[in-house]
């Protein structure tokens, strides 16, 4: 009876049916709940399978918050791409769990990538005079090796040698610390610095940016595997449209945009214009390539670097 319940239920289920309702946290005012229907979903979905060399079988550690909508975007690639998907035990542990579950990606906020940046410097710094050295020589080759990468220039063999021995020496403690087997990682819900990316490329792991908010399932754009930018959110999903409005805001359409919010239909409205297009409340220009960068905030919005939306305006005038 259950069996047949389900059946009926899933046979009987559209694009258009509601799948969850998700509250913003505040990013301009009082939380208002998103409502995000399947076919946002699968939009978003389909749209991160064309750009992502993510693949059935692989294996991946999941450690952001479920209230969010990258974390459950994450979750949901799991199931739609038939992944291994790992649930961390606890933030904090994830020292232990990353070695333990070997992945092959990681989505994280900034951060994460923060405090492993800090703890590597720091340990580097408390090294002796030889090994201090050894660490500065392998950052200067792997950033070297990181620049011609970024242009798309082949590495000369002399570099290409001396950085195999820099990844001996000093980044492949950095990779046994990730699992060993990290392809890419991929940073969102906040801006994460490029000092931070281009060292992380530098030792041998690429960090992926990508933007969207709770109102786009949650992305429009991100930085690929083999057309990247640091600095940059990269390029719009197949299927999302970016466009600049004359005040310098982002807006974007698409398959992915949410239907508004919940019994809010004035919020809804000034949201998400006649033509369909969502306004990020986000500032921002396209580059000459067509790499979206973020330069504002529209509102006076504090977001901090664990990803959370912090308005002002309730804190001051309380």
């Amino acid at each position: 009876k259950v069996k047949s319940e389900l059946a009926a239920r899933v046979a009987d289920g559209r694009p258009d049916d509601v799948a969850t309702i998700v509250y913003t946290s505040g990013t301009t005012g009082p939380p208002k709940g998103v409502v995000q229907t399947h076919g946002n979903h699968i939009a978003a979905l389909d749209s991160a399978a064309k750009t992502t060399s993510i693949a059935e079988g692989d294996v991946h550690l999941l450690f952001l918050p479920l209230a969010h909508s990258f974390a459950r975007l994450e979750s949901f690639i799991g199931v739609h791409r038939g992944l291994t998907t790992a649930f961390a035990e606890h933030i904090d542990k994830l020292r232990e769990n990353l070695p333990e579950v070997r992945p092959h990606f990681i989505c994280s906020v900034p951060r994460v990538f923060e405090k492993v940046y800090a703890g590597v410097l720091a340990k580097a710094e408390a090294g002796s005079p030889i090994k201090k050295k050894i660490f500065r020589w392998a950052v200067g080759v792997g950033r070297e090796v990181s620049r011609l990468k970024q242009a798309g220039e082949p590495v000369p063999p002399l570099l290409a040698s001396k950085y195999r021995i820099a990844s001996k020496l000093v980044f492949s403690k950095m990779h046994a610390a990730l699992g060993g087997r990290l392809r890419f990682a991929v940073s969102g819900g906040a801006p994460l610095s490029r000092e931070i990316a281009e060292f992380f490329h530098a030792a041998g792991i690429l960090i992926l940016e990508g933007y969207g908010l709770t109102e786009t399932c949650p992305v429009l754009t991100n930085n690929r595997e083999d057309k990247f930018k640091f600095g940059s959110v990269g390029l719009p999903l197949p299927g999302v449209e970016i466009r600049i409005a004359a005040d310098g805001e982002i807006l974007g359409r698409g398959g992915n945009i949410a239907k508004g919010y919940f019994k809010k239909p004035e919020a809804t409205a000034e949201a998400i214009d006649g033509d369909g297009w969502f306004h990020t409340g986000d500032i921002g220009f396209v580059d000459r390539d067509g790499f979206l960068v973020i330069t504002d905030r529209k509102k006076d919005i504090i977001v901090t670097s664990g990803g959370k939306n912090i308005a002002p305006q309730p804190i001051e005038n309380r």
